[in-house]
């Protein structure tokens, strides 16, 4: 029997899946901008998104497609991306841009888009149109389904802590494919939200930042730290989970939450405060990976020269662990 004092760390059998969401941002205009100023056609480009599951156990397909629990061999998929424009949320439900500027050109008001139709009335959520006309988007979505090979239970899903480069990977490319520094401005203002469940069941489970967001952005009502917008005119700190770089932990209240595992060996070693992001099964689970521009952080205002094909993409490694009874675990 597992000591109480060993519990700190249990190594579990895991099946590793690595799913590899890319995303590529190309800056399309010139001028220094906060919340990218509306008066300047500045966006990017999510050219494309793409998952990638080694088939062991836990498996990923694009979502709605057919759960194929009959192969046992790494399934690929890929879901097209669009430009976005900076915006906030707390929730991927409810998304602010900004209103209104002041003469010093730091936002004032906020207010919610109206988001554009397709020609047979259906919304186009993430979609609207400006008052010049141009069309702009406030976030890339590619969903997904987790779930189990075989019908022998369920496995938890972690971030894999052990994942080269971190569990979750933005870099930056410029047009001649050579790095950039992930704190260059903008970049780290990338954030990286993941949610589960459908309809009224999805919830926002974590988001993550490049850069641990310091400082206040380029608003009046402005909120140093990791904020987002509250109201119509003002800025808060954001009350979801949130991590940035390589700390996986989370601590609000003083409630501690990792939601990461390590590997060790042909084991992941769930740590102290091991939360999962979601519990995966055979009849499968929605994931979706959201990725904006955070308006409200420090980092959202930059200089871009006109023709900068910079190339920002975003890598989420996620691990598998089966459930196992703690007479089955090694203590460490």
């Amino acid at each position: 029997m597992v000591s109480q004092n060993n519990i700190k760390q249990l190594k579990y059998r895991l099946f590793a899946s690595i799913l590899s969401v890319i995303v590529a941002f190309i800056s399309l205009s010139s001028a220094t901008y906060a919340w990218y100023v509306s008066n300047n056609k500045v966006e990017g480009r999510a050219t494309s998104i793409a998952a990638e599951a080694n088939g062991f156990m836990l498996q990923i397909v694009k979502y709605g497609e057919t759960l194929d629990h009959g192969s046992d061999q790494a399934l690929y998929s890929a879901t097209n991306g669009h430009k976005i424009s900076p915006a906030s949320t707390e929730n991927f439900k409810n998304w602010w841009i900004p209103k209104a500027w002041t003469s010093g050109m730091k936002v004032s008001s906020y207010m919610y888009p109206t988001w554009d139709k397709d020609d047979k009335g259906n919304t186009l959520i993430g979609q609207y149109t400006a008052e010049n006309g141009e069309v702009y988007y406030t976030h890339v979505v590619a969903a997904y389904t987790l779930y189990t090979l075989t019908n022998t239970g369920t496995c938890d899903v972690f971030l894999d802590g052990s994942a080269d480069g971190g569990a979750i990977q933005v870099t930056v490319k410029d047009q001649d494919n050579k790095s950039v520094a992930v704190s260059d401005k903008v970049a780290a203002s990338i954030r990286v939200g993941l949610s589960v469940g459908d309809g009224d069941d999805e919830h926002l489970v974590l988001v993550y930042a490049p850069v641990n967001p310091t400082g206040k952005g380029n608003d009046v009502n402005a909120t140093e730290g990791w904020s987002v917008v509250a109201d119509e005119t003002s800025t808060k700190l954001a009350s979801y989970p949130h991590i940035s770089e390589t700390n996986y932990e989370w601590t609000d209240n003083g409630v501690t939450k990792n939601f990461a595992v390590t590997k060790d060996g042909l084991n992941y070693v769930k740590g102290n405060n091991a939360t999962p992001l979601t519990e995966a099964n055979y009849e499968g689970v929605p994931l979706r990976v959201y990725v904006w521009l955070e308006g409200t952080d420090a980092d959202c205002i930059s200089s871009v020269v006109d023709g900068d094909n910079r190339v920002f993409n975003v890598t989420l490694h996620l691990a598998g662990v089966t459930k196992t009874s703690a007479s089955n675990t090694i203590g460490n």
